[in-house]
């Protein structure tokens, strides 16, 4: 990967990061609404609390996501990203092309998922 392209991800990366902060701070004021009495007919209580449980996955799921996008630009600073974390191996461009913050090799990823699958 040369240093253009390393610049163009390193920018698409920023930019995803951005547009998590602002669902976060969507979700946080969601979140704070949460804290509001329940409603008391039992069909909008149920109604009300799915939502915050959908709420509070969104919540991991965009902070998870985060994460790996500043593990991924602390791997360009450091001259590490494009190499899979687990054998060291060049991850395809394709793969980084469709996610930035991809950590992983197809072939460690699918050896992960298979140990997951099979519990060992």
């Amino acid at each position: 990967m040369n240093t253009t392209e390393l610049n163009q991800i390193e920018n698409k990366l920023t930019d995803l990061r951005e547009d998590i902060i602002r669902r976060l701070i969507l979700i946080d004021s969601d979140k704070k609404r949460m804290n509001q009495i329940l409603p008391k007919d039992l069909d909008d209580q149920s109604i009300v609390l799915e939502n915050d449980e959908v709420i509070d996955k969104l919540d991991e799921l965009e902070r998870g996501e985060y994460q790996k996008i500043d593990e991924a630009l602390f791997r360009i600073k450091n001259g590490t990203y494009g190499k899979c974390c687990s054998c060291g191996k060049e991850i395809g461009y394709k793969r980084i092309l469709a996610i930035p913050y991809a950590a992983k090799c197809l072939v460690c990823l699918n050896e992960e998922l298979e140990e997951k699958e099979t519990g060992s």
